[in-house]
């Protein structure tokens, strides 16, 4: 199934689970076992290993790949790429500035040594460092990797061996970064490159036809460069990928105990999202990884695999969506048999977080038998049953797959007749980068945002009338864009993360059926 399954793991699970979870009905009651025999037996699993054939992958280190590029020495690119792929230490001396680079720190910064490059106070107009190391080594492998015969234009000379395009390949490259917003501005920089190349974006945020794309092969003389996030790393497959570069980044839904919100965090990847990574290359031919982040960081300082998100994230979305679905068995049996289970703690503290929402409600005979003891376990189950039946409020927050803070805000907001200004300010309160650059680097952009849309005292109407105007200003193009960004201190690629953003949010109102309730009212009233 996969490459980093844990193979004992699974069948462990299955093997304690009794047979009646695993019989279907007719079955039970045609055995000439009992009931309660069934339900205590537990199921032998057997696993069937069937070997796939697989092409060698070559893996290389942030070390190898600075050395290759210092190696071929071509232009400035080259040598601030490789500067980008040294481990940068955080603290650099008595007197000395923390420097910063694109990918992991020296080993004597211990585990939290993850430097990203994103960071919300840099400049809006340098290219980050791990883009530019990305765009240089796309350079270097175009330029040493080139393509085969068949997809060279006719005409073009070609003095490479049978033997030798077996061997080097010279398919597509597949590229992973964190995000949309670093795929996009990925894409813009190899464009820039004017080299052959045929770029294509991935990520879930395409509509399916863009998706495509990424299947098709490469116009005559262009080689497929694929700039994607993690969605290529499991769900997908592009067979014709001869190499991988593994930024070592991805995002991941954490909690925000201070915005008591879940947001997307950039953070490391494990070793096994590595492995992952690295086999997407050698489908067809032998492959090459290339990852930007040292060998002793990958071996000591990388989880071995994710931490299951029932285990990072707050459960109030799950109970809630759990109980819609199956609303006659309790929540701590449902989650209980996970095979990954989250704490007890946590799921109490779910349940009575969704009955202060109003999306649970507990009867005051159920709160009156806690604590009895010597019940039984359909007694418990009957309780716990009757204590966590969903009020019409929780029926309505689970149609929405989305955070319940901002579920509650688009339900009352539709109410209020703002629902477009709700769902913006939600894409805007979802972002994880500040929408503004630091006033270090522009001191007039805060007067200027004072001056021009600070009307209220309300933060909140500051940046929807920001996040507008932005708009208004993309449509335009990038100049006008550009300059406003420039003269207002905003940050760019936060004001499109938070566009993408309200997209989504718009497409959930739509398919749940939320609509203004000031747009359903008639002319003359």
């Amino acid at each position: 199934m996969s490459a980093s399954l844990s193979l004992e793991f699974f069948a462990s699970y299955f093997r304690r689970l009794p047979l009646s979870a695993l019989s279907p009905p007719s079955h039970q009651r045609h055995s000439a076992r009992s009931p309660s025999a069934l339900a205590s037996s537990t199921a032998s699993v057997v696993t069937l290993y069937v070997p796939g054939r697989a092409y060698p992958v070559s893996v290389f280190y942030a070390e190898d790949v600075c050395r290759f590029l210092e190696q071929e020495g071509e232009g400035e690119s080259l040598g601030s790429a490789c500067v980008a792929f040294r481990p940068a230490a955080l603290g650099a001396g008595p007197g000395g500035a923390a420097a910063l680079s694109a990918g992991f720190s020296s080993e004597e910064t211990g585990e939290r040594a993850f430097v990203s490059s994103f960071s919300s106070s840099v400049a809006v107009a340098p290219l980050p460092d791990i883009i530019r190391a990305i765009c240089s080594l796309i350079w270097f492998l175009h330029h040493t990797r080139p393509l085969r015969a068949a997809d060279v234009e006719r005409g073009a000379p070609v003095t490479r061996t049978k033997r030798e395009e077996k061997s080097q390949g010279g398919g597509a490259i597949l590229v992973f970064l964190s995000g949309v917003g670093e795929v996009n501005s990925a894409c813009r920089a190899c464009e820039d490159l004017k080299l052959p190349l045929w770029i294509l974006p991935c990520h879930a945020a395409l509509q399916p036809a863009q998706q495509q794309k990424v299947f098709h092969p490469a116009p005559r003389g262009l080689r497929k460069v694929v700039i994607s996030t993690n969605i290529a790393e499991t769900s997908i497959t592009i067979p014709d990928v001869s190499y991988v570069i593994d930024s070592g980044l991805h995002k991941q839904m954490e909690y925000d105990s201070y915005r008591r919100l879940s947001r997307l965090q950039e953070q490391a990847i494990s070793r096994s999202s590595a492995q992952q990574r690295a086999g997407r290359a050698g489908r067809v031919t032998a492959g090459e990884c290339f990852r930007l982040y040292e060998r002793r960081t990958f071996e000591k300082y990388m989880k071995e695999c994710e931490t299951p998100e029932l285990q990072r994230q707050p459960l109030e979305n799950v109970c809630l969506q759990l109980k819609a679905i199956f609303p006659q068995v309790p929540l701590q049996q449902i989650l209980s048999e996970c095979i990954e289970p989250p704490s007890q703690a946590n799921i109490v503290s779910a349940i009575k977080n969704l009955e202060c929402l109003g999306a649970l409600q507990r009867s005051r005979s159920a709160d009156e038998c806690d604590g009895v003891r010597g019940e039984s376990r359909e007694q418990v189950e009957r309780r716990t049953h009757e204590r966590e039946r969903l009020t019409n409020l929780g029926r309505v927050l689970s149609l929405f797959p989305v955070d319940l803070a901002f579920a509650r805000m688009l339900i009352y907001s539709a109410a209020l007749s703002c629902l477009e200004e709700m769902t913006a300010l939600c894409a805007l309160l979802a972002v994880e980068s500040s929408l503004y650059v630091s006033h270090l680097i522009n001191p007039n952009a805060l007067a200027n945002r004072r001056k021009y849309f600070s009307k209220s005292q309300s933060d909140f109407i500051t940046n929807l009338r920001i996040f507008f105007t932005w708009r208004l200003a993309q449509r335009k193009g990038r100049k006008a864009e550009d300059q406003f960004c420039q003269k207002f201190g905003v940050n760019p690629q936060s004001m499109r993360n938070a566009e993408e953003l309200r997209k989504r949010f718009s497409r959930v109102v739509e398919d749940v059926g939320l609509r203004d309730l000031a747009l359903d009212q008639e002319p003359s009233q």
